[in-house]
């Protein structure tokens, strides 16, 4: 009788360890980060099109250099196709304007064309000059006279250059703050000029 009493005081206990807990909602159910997720996949299609917006004008304006502000209006067309921001953001930032949405947009899409090479800066200060990598004809000298003068030595005179090695010269004499990613968009477009050839993998001679 006594351990039959035991077991029924146990009871409440018991229900509220296996009933009284909230339904565990398993990743990607409905109701699961919805407007996050969704806010993050708009974003990430607004950046697209706007790294695209900038990649296309650089090139068909063929632009040496600039800063963000010369550039910023041609991301205002996008702007108002940004996600809400969330309750915290608005209490943080007390509604946001336009222009700063707009410079985080940039911010993000002038990241990305570094990255990826397109753009570099070759001097990091306070002065956000960024410079356009086919475009820059001292960069691409720099690495032409790098790859010309050092293939006449012994070392590199049967294979070439390695990329390495292009990559620490240049920052010697031209920026060093450029990155390889920048390094192998010129070395492409020098070599699709007939000026480079690629003797082996990450090799370079002169014509």
């Amino acid at each position: 009788m006594a351990l039959q009493i035991s077991w029924m005081q146990e009871l409440p206990q018991l229900y509220r360890r296996c009933y009284q807990k909230p339904f565990p909602l398993s990743d990607g159910e409905p109701g699961t980060c919805a407007t996050t997720t969704g806010g993050q996949a708009s974003f990430s299609s607004l950046l697209g099109r706007a790294t695209q917006t900038l990649r296309d004008f650089l090139r068909e304006k063929e632009v040496r250099r600039f800063r963000p502000y010369d550039v910023e209006h041609l991301l205002l067309p996008l702007v108002p196709q940004l996600p809400p921001l969330t309750g915290s953001e608005q209490a943080s930032a007390a509604g946001p304007s336009v222009p700063s949405h707009t410079r985080h947009l940039l911010s993000e899409t002038l990241r990305i064309l570094q990255q990826e090479g397109t753009l570099f800066r070759r001097v990091l200060s306070q002065d956000e000059l960024y410079h356009v990598t086919e475009q820059d004809k001292d960069l691409l000298m720099a690495i032409r006279d790098v790859i010309q003068q050092d293939s006449k030595r012994q070392k590199y005179a049967e294979k070439g250059c390695h990329i390495l090695h292009i990559l620490s010269s240049v920052r010697r004499r031209y920026s060093q703050s450029l990155s390889r990613q920048a390094l192998e968009v010129g070395l492409r477009f020098l070599e699709s000029s007939s000026d480079i050839i690629s003797t082996s993998d990450c090799h370079y001679t002169v014509v």
